[in-house]
């Protein structure tokens, strides 16, 4: 074997094991993390306190915009907090972005018009 092979080969293992790294801390960043943050802001929650949970969130979803849980949650606390045309306008937008949770939105959606 030539040494350029060789230190091709090394170069490549490297590379290899650089792409290997990123992908995970991506996923260390964006599942664990998001698993304690979405904890520490469903406990807020149950708190009652929707300031703080309101603020985690938004703070959260300009790095994270198409966070799921973290619109639901955003959502959640306008309504528990009684702002409800945030929480109609965050609602709605979980129906569109979130088909799968549009029964369970349109729920609040509704006690919010029975509301208002």
């Amino acid at each position: 074997m030539e040494k350029i092979d060789l230190i091709l080969y090394i170069m490549a293992g490297i590379f290899a094991l650089n792409i290997i790294t990123a992908i995970v801390r991506a996923y260390i960043g964006h599942f664990v993390r998001g698993d304690r943050l979405h904890a520490n802001i469903r406990k807020y929650i149950n708190q009652g306190q929707f300031v703080e949970a309101i603020e985690l969130c938004e703070s959260h979803l300009e790095k994270r915009p198409f966070d799921s849980q973290l619109l639901w949650f955003e959502a959640e606390a306008y309504f528990r907090h009684g702002n409800y045309s945030r929480a109609l306008e965050k609602f709605k937008n979980i129906v569109n972005h979130e088909p799968s949770w549009a029964d369970d939105a349109k729920k609040y959606i509704e006690a919010i018009d029975s509301k208002t």
